[in-house]
Parts: C-alpha cells; sequence; structure tokens
C-alpha cells in the first residue's frame, strides 16, 4: 500500500484488513493521524 509522504510522517496508527467473500475482495484502511483525527473509519453511533 503506498502512502504520501506529507501524510506518512504525521501517521501514528495504520490498521489494513482484507476481507474475501466468494470471488471479490475488499481492502480496507484506516489512518489514525498524531493529532486524532482518523481516516477511512466510519464513526460509531451511540
Amino acid at each position: 500500500m503506498f502512502i504520501l509522504p506529507n501524510l506518512a510522517q504525521h501517521t501514528t496508527i495504520m490498521n489494513i484488513g482484507s476481507k474475501k467473500f466468494l470471488f471479490f475482495r475488499n481492502l480496507k484502511a484506516d489512518l489514525e493521524l498524531e493529532n486524532g483525527l482518523v481516516l477511512g473509519r466510519r464513526a460509531s453511533r451511540a
């Protein structure tokens, strides 16, 4: 997976998940930045 250098220097956590259903593949990634902002994950409902 490629990540922009400017984004990489501010990323503290990167999670990558891959799921397969029949012949479909789904790749998901989420990044947590040093300021606490999370990219790629939906907000959980309370």
